[in-house]
């Protein structure tokens, strides 16, 4: 990791490291506004909003989330969403869950962006998959699994959907990767080797086979 920068963390506090909720610091890099722009040119942009460009394809293969500071003052400026990531995806890998590579976290201050450099998982949403005429029925029936997997666990995913849920190449099972916004609740070490075991097919919960027949 390259030499800090700092970064507008609240009142003008400067800090380039950032205590998450495990303890363990996170490393906030500079990105100068020159590499911002060659980043932009020389990637392909996945998706934007009218504040621009919010995921980006990096010519080696890296995903790149970028983070705006949208308001002046917001939570956001105690913890942002960039470090909320980076220190949920730490705490899913430990948890033995899939999720993303966290390989960069840099700040570009003239932007006001943060962008988090990782490596995607292997796969392809399940939206996706559904729209390709999988076998919705037995997808489903995995999502419902994975997701009582999740809580029973302590992890509240409250903005889990279709396009936010990777099924995994070569391997089954799921990957999460938009994990910003999600809360992970203390479980002790049987709890989660409990849910690991959870089976993977779990009958259908009640409106669930309706969904299934829809996809069909």
């Amino acid at each position: 990791m390259k030499r800090g920068v700092p970064v507008d963390i609240v009142f003008g506090v400067s800090a380039n490291r950032v205590m998450c909720d495990n303890s363990s610091p996170i490393t906030i890099g500079p990105l100068a506004p020159a590499e911002y722009r060659r980043l932009l040119d020389n990637s392909t942009i996945l998706e934007k909003d009218a504040r621009g460009a919010k995921v980006l394809l990096t010519p080696q293969g890296q995903i790149v989330k970028l983070f705006s500071l949208k308001r002046w003052w917001s939570s956001a400026l105690l913890r942002p969403y960039a470090v909320r990531f980076v220190d949920n995806a730490r705490r899913l890998r430990a948890l033995g869950l899939r999720t993303v590579q966290v390989d960069d976290l840099r700040y570009c201050r003239d932007m006001r962006r943060y962008l988090v450099f990782y490596t995607p998982v292997p796969g392809e949403t399940l939206r996706n998959r559904l729209a390709q005429g999988a076998d919705c029925a037995a997808l489903l029936t995995a999502f419902a699994g994975y997701v009582a997997q999740l809580h029973h666990m302590g992890v509240l995913f409250r903005s889990i959907h279709f396009g936010n849920l990777i099924v995994v190449d070569g391997e089954g099972g799921f990957g999460l990767i938009d994990v910003a916004d999600m809360q992970l609740k203390k479980t002790t070490a049987d709890d989660c080797r409990a849910g690991a075991q959870l089976p993977a097919h779990e009958p259908l919960p009640p409106g669930l086979s309706v969904a299934a027949r829809v996809w069909r």
